[in-house]
């Protein structure tokens, strides 16, 4: 007996195996181009947001150290600015924040006015090594100014105003605003 094999048995036939492989690999493209898609907001979210978290830090801290201020003065083109703050303890200390040649914001508080650092604008072209051994603490990396706007500038009625980006991977994110010291009196020894 010979038989006759149905329609069932044959299996698949060329045409049906090179439309098939067409269709896994056309889903396979889309998959693939999500999967990186997702990948790259992800990465680019993340760093925004740290940037976002550098930034509002930095603000929030200048303009603690701003309010709390009874003399205030800008040097250096707009790069930094020194302060007589008053401490928690009621104490007068002095206070600086300054955009180093590094790209870095970074401040310092001393009982005594605050010494110089290489500042973004200045001649020597990159932060000094010995700036962290000073104690200059650095609050956030790859930072510039806004344009030719200062990072730091005084207005009228003794109104501080600061404007930088942080530029760390991603987005930059922009921070601008600025504070009222609550207790100036333009004194400023021994700060400045």
């Amino acid at each position: 007996m010979t038989g006759s094999r149905s329609r069932e048995d044959d299996g698949i036939t060329l045409i049906e195996l090179i439309i098939s492989v067409s269709l896994v690999a056309v889903i396979a493209v889309f998959v693939t181009a999500f999967v990186i898609n997702a990948f790259t907001t992800q990465s680019t979210v993340t760093d925004t947001s740290e940037n976002t978290t550098e930034g509002e830090l930095v603000s929030q801290l200048v303009v603690k150290s701003v309010r709390a201020a009874s003399a205030v003065k800008v040097a250096i083109g707009g790069y930094r600015i020194d302060m007589r703050t008053q401490a928690t303890d009621g104490s007068w200390v002095c206070t600086a924040f300054a955009l180093d040649a590094g790209g870095s914001i970074r401040s310092k508080t001393s009982a005594s006015a605050v010494p110089s650092i290489a500042l973004a604008g200045s001649v020597s072209a990159s932060a000094s090594a010995s700036d962290a051994a000073t104690g200059w603490a650095e609050l956030s990396t790859n930072v510039s100014a806004i344009g030719a706007t200062p990072v730091f500038s005084v207005g009228t009625g003794s109104t501080v105003a600061y404007s930088f980006h942080v530029n760390g991977g991603g987005t930059p994110v922009s921070f601008s605003g600025s504070a009222v010291p609550r207790v100036y009196s333009g004194t400023s020894a021994p700060c400045f």
